[in-house]
């Protein structure tokens, strides 16, 4: 569906302008050949262009700026996405992307339209959508029942810092929702960080080490092996709908693994849905000296 809907889409506005060639810039760190031939193949059977520049994986921050700022003033390149480690995001690369060529949504300028509400001026993460979109062919925003959303972040990223403690516990902010009394949890999910992990509850603190990798079900050996395999994907995006549990509301739980801008986007969508709630349980704690 959205490979002949995106089919659709470039044949009205080709219809148009016949000279108007769509090109999808993908700055890439590292030498990842199944990334680049599973974009290849998308962008072909849609239509696409793409433009693949790959960087070396140590790739410094000023390096890949240098790049996206070329691609920036580059007037035959209509959109940009980045595929580098997580390590390598910083503030200061989101926001180096042109506003209106940052297809994933990223920049602080995107993502403050959508807190906003002004979803029909900017860019938002298509992952997002996407989720939204499968929810509502399964038919869940029709359920008779509401249906509770849970937007849990398992590894908090240098993007999701900014969005999330700048909103967290403010009139204005729309990305984090806390219920008073409900018990929030500052997490790290490296052991060096282990000093700043605290129980945020008045007169309890409470330190854990889980032998899992981050809130997932697996060993950290077995989810190193799985993400080698592929059958896991870093920063990607996981639904699980639990049929036969409720919360302590009645409603029925939908589980939803994200972070970063992806889920400060869904956090935005899920508040335009009436018929569903949501809820944030996971605040990434500052940095303390």
């Amino acid at each position: 569906d959205v490979i002949q809907n995106s089919k659709e889409v470039l044949s009205l506005l080709q219809g148009k302008n016949p000279a108007f060639k769509p090109v999808l810039a993908i700055i890439q760190a590292g030498d990842d050949n199944l990334m680049q031939e599973v974009n290849q193949n998308l962008a072909e059977e849609a239509g696409l262009n793409i433009a693949h520049i790959c960087l070396p994986a140590d790739s410094s921050e000023d390096e890949i700026i240098d790049e996206i700022l070329k691609i920036n003033e580059d007037t035959r390149i209509h959109g940009l996405a980045l595929q580098i480690s997580e390590t390598s995001f910083s503030n200061k690369i989101l926001n180096a992307l042109k506003p209106e060529k940052d297809v994933d949504g990223v920049t602080d300028v995107n993502l403050g339209k959508l807190v906003r509400g002004d979803a029909h001026e900017c860019f938002v993460s298509p992952v997002a959508r996407a989720v939204i979109e499968l929810l509502e062919k399964s038919g869940t925003s029709r359920q008779p029942f509401p249906v509770d959303i849970h937007v849990c972040r398992a590894v908090p990223s240098l993007g999701s810092r900014q969005v999330m403690c700048g909103a967290f516990g403010k009139p204005q902010g729309t990305v984090a929702w806390v219920r008073i009394g409900q018990i929030v949890m500052s997490i790290r999910t490296k052991l060096p960080n282990k000093e700043y992990a605290e129980f945020k509850f008045p007169g309890r603190q409470k330190i854990h080490i889980s032998k899992k990798w981050g809130f997932t079900k697996f060993n950290a050996d077995e989810y190193e092996n799985m993400v080698v395999e592929k059958w896991l994907i870093p920063d990607s995006c996981g639904i699980k709908y639990i049929p036969n549990r409720v919360n302590l509301d009645g409603k029925k739980i939908l589980v939803i693994g994200a972070h970063g801008s992806l889920e400060a986007a869904l956090q935005c969508l899920f508040q335009r849905k009436g018929s569903m709630t949501m809820s944030s349980q996971w605040k990434t704690p500052q940095l303390q000296s």
